[in-house]
């Protein structure tokens, strides 16, 4: 789903007024570029179906609750995660084959080229363990969200393909024969590149919804109820999150689809901006800063078709 660039600034989702913080600002505790730049994009682009919307909330809803409890920390930061993507996107050479002589000569013409590739090829296997080991976090009694089992399947066939194999052992038993290496190597830049390339984009969400977790635990946020019924609108306790003293009210709106464009438009687009940014933390689904609030999820085709239709819109 798009957000157009007049509703961001009549939110103040990423530039505020003077002396006051920008949405975005206040939600973004990531620790990676990478990961402050997938954060951006979710609310630039919030989930536009049932089955995303459903599958972030599920996800923030774990983190949410482990973060009460003990501090979510993810094992690299920025500076190690842009030392992994220099590497794998590097313009040093691979060898072309893993004859003896191709290698010897690589080692002799470059040895700095050798220490770098080996030395970021062990932090490439450091990571792939330590951010599936942090993957296994989980609450009783909660069933770990399908987005973290999609994205511990990806680690699983990158860590059980053959030549990954090779290349783990290769430092497990730190048996640092070189041409095992600069086999190791060409693997992970060329074969295994995309695989590992979507596992750092998977890093880079996770650090984005921590982001979103810690901000719904530390100020007491409530998650949403969806609902799949008539077309309704009802929140308890209300309040605008960056507000030093915010005033609770109670909405309870149940439209027909003639009214429906326009009382979305003035609830989250136009004026009611104090409305609008808890119903934008809402459609990214982190957390609401308010007691209760349930809503119908309405597709952007369900949009469109009342758009189409003159006699809905109100002027």
């Amino acid at each position: 789903m798009l957000v157009d660039k007049q509703t961001m600034r009549d939110l103040g989702i990423f530039k505020a007024e003077e002396d006051s913080t920008a949405l975005f600002d206040f939600v973004d505790k990531t620790i990676t570029a990478g990961g402050s730049y997938c954060l951006r994009q979710k609310f630039l682009n919030p989930p536009d179906s049932l089955i995303d919307l459903k599958k972030q909330q599920e996800t923030v809803r774990l983190l949410s609750g482990i973060n009460e409890t003990s501090e979510l920390r993810l094992p690299f930061n920025t500076h190690q995660m842009k030392s992994l993507e220099e590497y794998v996107s590097s313009n040093i050479n691979v060898i072309e084959n893993e004859n003896l002589l191709p290698c010897i000569l690589f080692c002799l013409s470059d040895i700095e080229a050798y220490r770098y590739v080996r030395n970021s090829l062990f932090e490439v296997i450091r990571f792939i363990y330590s951010f599936d080991d942090f993957l296994n976090i989980s609450e009783n009694g909660i069933e770990m969200p399908r987005l973290l089992q999609l994205i511990k399947v990806e680690i699983a066939e990158l860590k059980n393909d053959i030549d990954s194999v090779e290349a783990i052992n290769l430092k497990n038993k730190n048996r640092l024969i070189f041409y095992r290496v600069l086999r190791a190597d060409r693997i992970f830049r060329t074969r295994l590149k995309s695989k590992f390339q979507n596992i750092i984009n998977s890093y880079s969400e996770i650090d984005a919804l921590i982001a979103m977790a810690k901000t719904t635990s530390e100020n007491n946020f409530h998650f949403p109820e969806i609902v799949e019924k008539e077309i309704i609108f009802h929140v308890d306790g209300l309040f605008h999150p960056l507000l030093k003293n915010p005033v609770p009210y109670h909405l309870w709106e149940l439209w027909d689809e003639i009214s429906i464009y326009s009382n979305i438009r003035e609830l989250c687009f136009e004026s009611k901006v104090k409305d609008g940014v808890p119903v934008f933390t809402y459609h990214i689904l982190q957390g609401v800063s308010d007691m209760r609030l349930g809503m119908t999820i309405i597709t952007n085709e369900k949009i469109m078709d009342l758009l189409n239709n003159k006699e809905n819109v109100k002027n």
